[in-house]
């Protein structure tokens, strides 16, 4: 899950990046570093659009964020990647109890930082917090299912009835 929140990270940034015109080609491939990089820097850029914050508030609010962000990509890293097919009403119960655990954990980090958070933002940006927070992982989850969905398209050209087949060089 650990590169599940990189992916995620790429992919806002790569969205902001798009958006502000500046991003890097397809053909470029960044480092793990540089995606993580990229997706805090544009986290934090739509945080400080969407909360409004002084330069002041982010200051301090930056390695707040970061360290949060840190700890929220350590709990997604233990959750497993992809839900397997169940058999037995068990095995569907083991893992929607473990979905739930899983849910639960982010729950007590983000009640963990809250107190933090309202140390640098006033109430209201307190308030609007999580769910800037949340929009962002529904936009990241959006895109990773847009780009997964695009990459099993390529992957299946030839069996799509609406895409040219590549014609065999010589």
């Amino acid at each position: 899950m650990k590169r599940l929140m990189i992916f995620a990270i790429a992919a806002i940034s790569a969205i902001s990046m798009m958006a502000a015109g500046q991003g890097k080609t397809k053909k470029q491939n960044l480092s793990p570093e540089e995606r993580k990089a990229q997706m805090i820097n544009a986290r934090v850029k739509t945080m400080k659009e969407k909360l409004l914050l002084t330069s002041e508030q982010t200051e301090k609010f930056i390695p707040l964020y970061q360290e949060y962000l840190e700890e929220m990509g350590k709990q997604f890293g233990k959750r497993p990647r992809k839900k397997e097919e169940v058999k037995t009403i068990d095995e569907a119960q083991a893992q929607v109890l473990e979905g739930l655990n899983g849910k639960a954990k982010v729950i007590e980090i983000q009640k963990k930082y809250v107190p933090r958070f309202a140390k640098v933002l006033t109430p209201q940006q307190l308030v609007k917090f999580l769910p800037v927070e949340g929009d962002m992982q529904r936009m990241v989850h959006k895109e990773r299912m847009k780009r997964s969905k695009d990459s099993k398209h390529m992957k299946n050209k030839a069996a799509c009835g609406q895409c040219p087949v590549a014609e065999p060089q010589k």
